[in-house]
């Protein structure tokens, strides 16, 4: 008689394929991230002769359509509130999107499961300004001082670089990056950027 077959695997005990494409794309998106950082922060960025325009309500929209699935997988609500009218601000807009795309990642990585990020665009007066609050743990003082120090991080798996980079984005563009914070209060942070000459 024939050496008997084992049986079949039993794939009940594995992840669905959905999470682990859903893995693989965070894992993508996080290295993208850090590439991108790492370019940003070697660098300057020459801005082109007819000067940077960017739509703050268009970059934060298309920062949120990326990390929707994220988010939705984490259960956070994500919330949006754009100023209609609002004026462009004198920024280079794929850089822009890529502080914002941080700002919004550090909230998600921060709040519990239930918790929520509220994201708001609207006209400021001098500035053109973009917030991200989310209702996490907050930030311990000590660690508030030192957040836009490069390479300086409290995550696991953190490179330190995203705050580091925005917050040279944002000046280098002569605007201003502002973090409030603290524990059990969440987190407020404000971009604000001039707006274009009308």
């Amino acid at each position: 008689m024939g050496k008997r077959l084992p049986p079949p695997c039993q794939t009940a005990h594995f992840e669905p394929r959905a999470v682990y494409l859903r893995i693989v794309r965070e894992e993508s998106a996080r290295l993208e991230r850090i590439a991108t950082d790492l370019l940003l922060l070697g660098g300057p960025r020459h801005e082109p002769s007819g000067g940077w325009r960017c739509n703050l309500g268009a970059c934060l929209g298309s920062v949120l359509d990326l990390v929707r699935v994220q988010a939705e997988a984490r259960e956070v609500t994500l919330r949006a509130e754009v100023q209609t009218a609002l004026p462009e601000a004198r920024a280079d807009p794929a850089a822009v999107r890529q502080v914002l795309l941080n700002l919004v990642s550090n909230a998600l990585d921060a709040v519990p499961s239930g918790g929520s990020v509220q994201c708001a665009a609207r006209d400021a007066g001098a500035f053109v300004e973009a917030t991200v609050r989310d209702d996490g743990p907050g930030i311990p003082e000590q660690e508030l001082a030192r957040i836009f120090e490069p390479f300086f991080t409290t995550k696991a798996g953190g490179t330190g670089l995203g705050l580091a980079v925005s917050e040279g984005i944002v000046r280098g563009a002569g605007g201003r990056i502002t973090v409030e914070s603290r524990p059990g209060a969440g987190t407020l942070v404000s971009v604000q950027l001039p707006p274009c000459p009308a």
